[in-house]
């Protein structure tokens, strides 16, 4: 590598020759994003040519490779090359004429990616800007008798030169060059000596790079493609490493860390995102392709920096210059941030934090860090401590988690997704992934601790920020305490002696303790433990297989409620064998000792809706029941039901439930609801009347044998009737006898319908006479 190198010792010892392969000049560009970086690069340029005091200005790398004939190819870097050539040619003193030929006069700095660009580059270098601004002033000169005057711009001049080619405004290329010595030519034409401006640029070395040469590397194509198929604009990309490197300097951050963030955001971390999102994809035969691909690895690297802000912003109780942020925009202050950082994209977010000093030292030194305990070095290839993990991960919000790391930079990412990478984080802060590799036992911890945490964090809820901010906090407290305050550093350990743990759902957290203990004491147990979580729909959570009615834990109870379960349920649920005629639903029905039981419960065979069951100590009773009674051989119909407090509502609902096949037909998603003095079942606030099932009422008996009797016939749309079941749909009955409309409302009374007056009234029928009276000839 070579350190501190200006433009001219290199143009002075190789040719310049940016290869075909590479895209167009863009920071040419004339789009609003390209503008913003262009003027941004133009004025330190020219700032750090003034100042008399600055360090010199320091362009990161550029990489690339010599062939035999001492011409520099460079493969990342050309954008800044290109912009150093023209700033040079444009303060080229009068007698430095052969500056960039070579001895048979050929440019020393030119384009290969097109014809028409590696010939203006010929043609710019031939001749002087001296002259072609003299030209200029002749042409204006000659043009001061028109009507209309116009100052030529330095585009316009060279566009004016007999040599120009009129098809050449159609090469992007030299399209941009023309565009940014306009905008050199609107910065330095008034500052007259341009000598001092010439020696602080070349004999002062105020604008310097360093040089990585590639050949002394086995480096296969894929880098080509890795540096060179961004597309033909400025990416987000280019644009984010610009803007971190200017609030650096802004915020005044160390030049130690400035140096670590600029040798590795560009090589060894985009490496482990090359490697993530590229290598297995690329395909030489198809540029669009590998242009698709490049664009995902930049798109995934910026997520990842992103969320990397996003935590940061939990970490910090308030910005550095809070007094900065528009109070109109965020009116609960970082508070507001924090949601608006979570939906909004890392380009439209960065100018809101940069005014709150967010981009200081703690921020570059938390991604660092996080980045120099996850990343390893294996086979050559950069990789990351999501690959240690050897645990499974069940699916968030229905996609596969089979990588932390590639979790983490997905395209969408949910609360629960950002605590089980933040808790990976936690335990890499600790323990260096390059220690990982060496220690059989590091690497047990880590699946150690990602497993429980696994377990807390997929039952616990985050509902709004403050529920995550809490959640990461406890993450990070946690982890100290195991790995930095106890003395065995271990995760069960710390649990099996009930160690704090804050935040995490109570019932979970003991559960861990009481599985930690059993772990430790025993070693065996570990992969029954470890099956048994990964279970069905469990995500676990199995306390239900060793809890007693007295909410204790007897291990002895596990095997044959293990084995049940097996049977009992999968994926989806409730297996097919017991879902059949809903013979494990309503054997738990069968149990419910007390009120209270029925409600909450939603009453089908779904997996979350057993996923709830299973693990509220609400139902710990009637769940132990069905490891007790064997539910294809339980007598339901003779079952005596009982349960506190009841009335004979309560007693039909619960008959209603067990005894009948009401389950078999109604929609999923039902739970038990009390309202217009009746008991329904109809999923949460649903208005389709077809949903919604009154229960616990004789009305359903008993005018369903006047249906089956042809007494009455209901009205279509109102209310129907459950198949055979003697059970009806809708919170009133609507229905016509002898062509007269009446209906059966919640307040069991009877209303019938005067065609003349077009009203209803209240017949004083009670239902134990509904039957009499309608089977009355002359009503």
């Amino acid at each position: 590598m070579q350190k501190n190198i200006s433009f001219l010792d290199m143009i002075e010892k190789y040719s310049i020759c940016v290869p075909k392969i590479q895209r167009d000049y863009a920071q040419g560009r004339e789009d609003d994003k390209t503008a913003e970086i262009r003027e941004s690069f133009l004025e330190e340029m020219i700032e750090s040519l003034i100042s008399k005091e600055s360090m010199p200005l320091v362009l990161d790398f550029v990489y690339g490779s010599t062939d035999n004939d001492n011409v520099f190819t460079p493969l990342d870097g050309q954008q800044r090359l290109t912009t150093l050539f023209l700033l040079h040619w444009y303060l080229l003193p009068a007698d430095r004429p052969q500056l960039f030929k070579d001895d048979t006069s050929m440019p020393r700095f030119t384009y290969e990616t097109r014809i028409s660009s590696k010939d203006f580059c010929k043609s710019l270098v031939a001749t002087s800007p001296r002259i072609i601004k003299d030209n200029t002033a002749m042409s204006v000169s000659k043009r001061e008798n028109e009507t209309t005057k116009k100052e030529w711009t330095l585009s316009e001049s060279i566009q004016n030169e007999p040599w120009f080619l009129w098809s050449w405004r159609k090469d992007p290329t030299i399209k941009g060059m023309l565009v940014m010595l306009d905008a050199m030519d609107k910065k330095l034409k008034a500052i007259p000596d341009k000598i001092s401006l010439w020696n602080s640029l070349t004999e002062n070395r105020k604008i310097v790079f360093h040089i990585l040469p590639l050949e002394q590397f086995n480096l296969a194509d894929e880098l080509y493609v890795k540096m060179n198929a961004r597309g033909k604009e400025l990416s987000s990309f280019d644009i984010l490493k610009s803007t971190f490197e200017e609030q650096m300097k802004k915020n005044e951050v160390s030049e130690l860390l400035q140096e670590e963030w600029r040798t590795h955001i560009d090589s060894k971390w985009m490496d482990l995102f090359w490697n993530k999102k590229a290598i297995a994809y690329l395909d030489s035969s198809d540029s669009n392709k590998n242009k698709e691909i490049v664009n995902a690895v930049e798109m995934s690297y910026l997520r990842f920096l992103k969320r990397m802000m996003y935590f940061h912003l939990f970490m910090i109780d308030d910005f550095e210059n809070p007094e900065a942020l528009d109070k109109d925009k965020f009116v609960e202050g970082i508070k507001s941030v924090r949601i608006y950082v979570r939906d909004h994209d890392i380009i439209t977010i960065i100018p809101q934090l940069s005014k709150c000093g967010f981009f200081n030292e703690a921020f570059y030194s938390f991604v660092i860090e996080t980045m120099e305990q996850l990343l390893f070095i294996e086979d050559e290839r950069v990789k990351e401590g999501s690959d240690f993990i050897t645990m499974p991960f069940w699916k968030i919000d229905n996609r596969d988690v089979n990588n932390l790391f590639e979790m983490f930079i997905d395209n969408k990412i949910t609360y629960l997704g950002r605590v089980l990478f933040f808790a990976q984080m936690q335990f890499f802060k600790y323990y260096g992934a390059e220690a990982l590799q060496e220690s059989e036992k590091l690497r047990k911890e880590l699946n150690n601790w990602m497993r429980i945490i696994r377990n807390l964090s997929y039952n616990t809820s985050y509902n709004n920020e403050d529920e995550f901010r809490n959640t990461i906090k406890a993450l990070d407290t946690l982890a100290f305490f195991v790995y930095a305050e106890s003395d065995t550093k271990s995760i069960l350990d710390y649990f099996a002696k009930d160690g704090e743990v804050l935040r995490f759902d109570g019932e979970q957290v003991t559960e861990e303790r009481e599985k930690a203990r059993q772990i430790l004491q025993d070693t065996k147990w570990e992969n029954k433990i470890e099956e048994a979580e990964c279970y069905a729909f469990w995500q676990g959570t199995i306390r239900f297989l060793f809890r007693t009615n007295e909410h204790k834990y007897d291990w002895t109870l596990f095997d044959d409620r293990w084995s049940k379960s097996k049977r009992y349920f999968n994926v989806d649920g409730v297996s097919d064998e017991y879902k059949n005629n809903n013979i494990l639903l309503r054997l738990l029905i069968c149990s419910f000792t007390k009120w209270e039981s029925f409600w909450g419960i939603t009453y089908d065979n779904k997996a979350s809706s057993w996923g709830d069951i299973l693990s509220n100590k609400k139902w710990i009773l009637p769940l132990n029941s069905l490891f007790i009674e064997d539910p294809t051989t339980f007598d339901y119909m003779n079952f005596n039901i009982f349960h506190e407090n009841q009335n004979e509502q309560s007693a039909l609902v619960h008959s209603d439930l067990c005894k009948s096949d009401l389950l078999n037909c109604i929609v999923d998603g039902c739970f038990l609801n009390y309202r217009n003095n009746q008991h329904a079942l109809y999923p949460y606030n649903t208005r389709a009347k077809w949903k919604i099932y009154v229960i616990g009422n004789a009305r359903n008996s008993i005018f369903s044998r006047l249906l089956d009797q042809n007494k009455i016939e209901l009205i279509n749309g109102e209310c129907g009737k459950l198949g055979n079941y003697p059970y009806f749909w809708g919170w009133n009955l609507y229905f016509k006898h002898s062509d007269v409309t009446y209906y059966w409302g919640t307040d069991d009374r009877l209303q019938k319908y005067n065609n003349e007056l077009q009203t209803w009234a209240t017949e004083n029928i009670s239902l134990e006479n509904i039957e009499d009276y309608f089977s009355t000839d002359n009503i």
